[in-house]
Formats: structure tokens, sequence, C-alpha cells
């Protein structure tokens, strides 16, 4: 049987012999792309006035590539795909929106990484061109039900050097200071000893709400997997269909762990290593098409979602 809450409040209660420092760095990721919206004050006085409202009442934008931001909304979209995929193989530092990587996956990150700001620069780039050649002559052409209609305003589109400051994709790596390490001359020692205790204490927080996620994600992936399991069976109002993806989270989640596992808890360990044999016993198709494997595959893992 794996508590979840005996098992994040026995890794909090290590906590405080442990240093980050040896175990990996941390990463400052920031990518920004042009939105293209900007504001229209005029149609907002114009609302205000006709409605005789408080001047706050009424905020109206602008769509610059009304019609015309299909590489632009690639491009956003992308961004949100590498956040979040940083997201999940990452240890969120506090809320700062950087986040911690223990060094065997490093390499991996640093190489995905470098492969995703080649393509966003590509489609900058391409994007550019196309603002040049093909948006502007076709903006230029004001046509009723097309972009911005008569409210068109050649004036409000920026140069292309502009929107290309308004693109970036910036990653910066840094080293965890050691527990005692406050690099600071001409600070008191009483200050010193504050400032340290301070950064011990970040420490341990991010490292405790690490391990606390990482027993909810295992417990969370377990739980929708018996669940989905038992209406497959048709317990509940209607059976579930099997996604390929229920085993497969689980997969990635219990390779994650491996390395997740800073402090080389060895409930962790153990926890994903028996679940790993578990869902490694079947494939999607046969559980589809058993029902005895089913049964048998939610009631192994039963144990695991208390």
């Amino acid at each position: 049987m794996y508590n979840i809450k005996d098992n994040i409040n026995a890794v909090a209660q290590k906590t405080n012999k442990f240093s980050l420092a040896s175990c990996g760095a941390k990463l400052d990721l920031t990518i920004r792309t042009w939105t293209g919206v900007i504001k229209d004050k005029r149609s907002g006085d114009e609302l205000v006035k006709d409605a005789q409202s408080d001047k706050d009442a009424f905020r109206v934008r602008k769509n610059l590539l009304a019609g015309h931001d299909t590489l632009l909304k690639e491009m956003t979209s992308k961004a949100s795909e590498v956040r979040k995929y940083i997201g999940s193989k990452g240890i969120a530092w506090l809320n700062s929106g950087e986040f911690f990587f223990p060094t065997p996956i490093i390499p991996h990150i640093e190489e995905y990484l470098s492969e995703q700001k080649a393509w966003f620069e590509n489609k900058r780039d391409e994007f550019l061109v196309d603002y040049v050649d093909v948006i502007l002559p076709a903006i230029s052409f004001v046509q009723a039900g097309k972009g911005l209609g008569h409210k068109t305003n050649l004036s409000e589109y920026p140069s292309v050097e502009t929107i290309r400051g308004k693109f970036s994709f910036l990653m910066f790596w840094s080293t965890i200071p050691s527990n005692a390490d406050v690099p600071l001359s001409g600070l008191t020692d009483s200050l010193k000893a504050h400032l340290s205790g301070s950064m011990v204490s970040g420490m341990n927080k991010v490292v405790d709400d690490a391990y606390a996620k990482m027993w909810h994600n295992l417990h969370d992936r377990v739980k929708t997997l018996i669940t989905n399991l038992d209406k497959s069976l048709g317990k509940g109002e209607k059976k579930a269909r099997l996604y390929a993806s229920l085993l497969s989270n689980i997969t990635e989640l219990c390779n994650d762990l491996e390395y997740l596992n800073i402090k080389q808890d060895q409930e962790m360990d153990k926890a994903r290593k028996d679940l790993l044999a578990i869902v490694s016993d079947y494939d999607i198709d046969t559980l589809r098409d058993s029902a005895s494997a089913r049964t048998y595959g939610g009631n192994n893992n039963e144990h695991f979602k208390h």
C-alpha cells in the first residue's frame, strides 16, 4: 500500500540533509511572440460616447492580422507546447517561472530546446517575409468582410524590424548555490546568516513541492487508469473507451521519476518500478479485447491509488 501523505512527509523530513547544488542546474526560458493586437482607443472612445458611460467602461482591441495570422498562431501554439513540455520534465522553482533539471536530463533538454529554437526562428523569418510580400499588400486593398474592413489604418502596422524585436526564444542556465553560500561582500554576519537561512528554506521548499507533485501525479495517473478500466467493464453510467495514452502516460511518468528522484528516495523508486512492471505486462489492444485482463490490471494497481 502506498500512502501518499506518509510518503510526502517522509521526504520532507530528509530535506534538510540534502543539497540541490550538485544535482543539476536551473533553467530560465523566455519565449515571446508578436500578438498583432493593439488597443483601438478611437473605437473605445466612440463606444463610451454612445453609451454615455464611464471612460474606462470599454476596451477595444484590433487584430491587425485578422485573416492573415496563420503563421503567428502556429508560432504561438508552438511556444505553448514548448513551455508545457519543459514544465512537465522539470521541477518548478517556487513561483519564479524557472525550472530545475537534474543532471542526467540536461543534455536532452538542451538538445530539445535547440531544435525548438531553430524551428521558432525559421518560422519568424518566414513570417516576416510573408508580412512584407503578402500581408501588407493584401491589407492595402480594403474590402468589406475582409480583415479589419473600413477600420484598416496602415499607419498602425509596425515595421519589420520593430516586429522582429517582438520575437524571442531565450534560454539561460544557472547553477545552484550551496546551502551556506552567500556570495556577497560587505554584509554583516547576521544578515549573511539570515540570507543563508532563506536560501536553504527556499531550496527545501522546491524539493518538498517537487516530491508532493510526483506522488500526486503517480496516484492520479493510476486512479485514472483504474477508473477507466472499471468503466470499460460497465461499472458506471457508461462504458469508457480505452486510449493508448492511458498506459503511455504512466510509462512516461515512471521513466521521468527515475531522474526526478534527486534524493534517491527508496519508496519513490520502489513505487515507480512496481508500477512500471505492472503496466509493462499489458498493451492497450490486450486491455481492449480482454475483460479478464482489464479486471486483473485494475486489481493489480488498486494499492497505488490510496
